[in-house]
């Protein structure tokens, strides 16, 4: 059985981002696997718990000192005793340990772009379009967070994105968002998701995946991730899901309904 580690909200259960990547990978390969929900505040434990060293570093921008950034997804395959960090890594490891499973980590191509880079371009793009959303997304997910995770969820993504905002001691400083405010990024975010409208294939409800091929690989699920996290914290029925599903003639609720297959949460 694999342990997937995954984040825990008050009352919303699967809805990080970078989680659902391994996720759609473990349900689209049909493995099975348990989920154990873990605070945000608790995440380092994972890593100590399985002698895994994290897979990145930040800056901290009040010291300007690297620390170590720990991450989920994680998963424990107890068939082969090994743990693994990090989604693409995740996927890559699944591919070459459950070779009778469908492939998602695509092979270097011709042009010499391999996955990792395929990840990093489409993320540049995908965080290009969110830009605009980051302060309305942080208002909107820290009302999830359970309270004692609470000051670790504001510092976290403080040093994650504070740079953006002139580095304030805190994102809270920055809240509550005014309605206009708001407004306006979400009208910014409108716009920019033009540039991922152009990288994903099809137009409107008959888009394609990514690669164009006739299944999914792990961009795919990048980009299901981050919809899925976005109706999750808003809600189904909220204007700001709406607005979501109604840009790019309904791309982005289509293509989350061709991935609805996967979505289970086990």
């Amino acid at each position: 059985m694999i342990t997937l580690y995954d984040s825990r909200l008050t009352h919303l259960q699967a809805a990080n981002p970078t989680t659902w990547k391994a996720r759609f990978v473990l349900n689209y390969k049909n493995l099975p696997y348990k989920t154990e929900w873990t605070p945000y505040h608790d995440i380092a434990s994972v890593y100590h718990k399985h002698n895994l060293q994290p897979v990145c570093s930040r800056t901290d921008p009040s010291t300007g000192k690297e620390e170590p950034y720990y991450t989920i997804p994680v998963i424990f395959d107890d068939s082969t005793g090994k743990a693994i960090a990090d989604s693409l890594e995740i996927a890559k490891y699944l591919d070459e340990t459950y070779p009778d499973t469908p492939k998602v980590v695509p092979e270097t191509g011709e042009d010499g772009v391999d996955a990792k880079q395929q990840v990093d371009t489409f993320m540049g793009v995908m965080y290009g379009a969110l830009g605009p959303l980051v302060l309305p997304v942080f208002q909107q997910s820290y009302q999830h967070v359970e309270e004692e995770s609470k000051p670790f969820f504001a510092e976290a993504r403080t040093k994650d994105f504070g740079a953006w905002f002139g580095n304030p001691k805190s994102l809270l400083d920055l809240l509550p968002l005014k309605k206009e405010d708001e407004d306006k990024g979400w009208e910014a975010a409108e716009k920019t998701f033009a540039g991922l409208d152009a990288r994903v294939p099809g137009r409107g409800k008959e888009v394609g995946w990514y690669l164009g091929g006739e299944s999914p690989t792990f961009v795919d699920f990048v980009l299901g991730g981050f919809l899925i996290y976005l109706k999750s914290i808003y809600g189904e029925e909220s204007e700001g899901w709406k607005r979501i599903v109604g840009w790019n003639e309904g791309k982005w609720g289509a293509f989350l309904d061709k991935l609805s297959a996967y979505q289970a949460v086990h």
